[in-house]
């Protein structure tokens, strides 16, 4: 799987052309930098509409959103506030998930 990342400019997410060793976003047009903390990256897994799933992406179930989870070392779901992320690959999630926004463009869909 090759990494893909996405980047929130504050208005939309887009695609960079490379990142830095300090975690800065360029392009090679105009090597705008965007802060590190905003980059998401490819799951390696699409939605049930064939959409890639990105890191911070919030899913069809209940303002469920996507993260990377160190002490489980896979890509997992979890709600605002929860502390026990359930693996995407559990079940049949992916064959049932739709992604219906990101952490940055829709708060507002992150229920507590």
């Amino acid at each position: 799987m090759k990494y893909k990342y996405l980047v929130w400019n504050g208005r939309e997410m887009v695609s960079p052309d490379y990142i830095d060793r300090q975690g800065y976003a360029h392009w090679k047009e105009d090597s705008i930098q965007c802060q590190s903390q905003k980059i998401v990256q490819f799951t390696g897994r699409k939605d049930k509409k064939g959409q890639e799933i990105y890191e911070g992406d919030i899913i069809s179930k209940k303002g469920a959103f996507v993260v990377w989870s160190n002490d489980l070392a896979c890509w997992c779901f979890t709600f605002k506030g929860d502390h026990d992320p359930t693996p995407l690959f559990y079940g049949d999630t992916f064959m049932k998930a739709r992604i219906i926004g990101n952490i940055y463009a829709n708060r507002e869909l992150l229920k507590p």
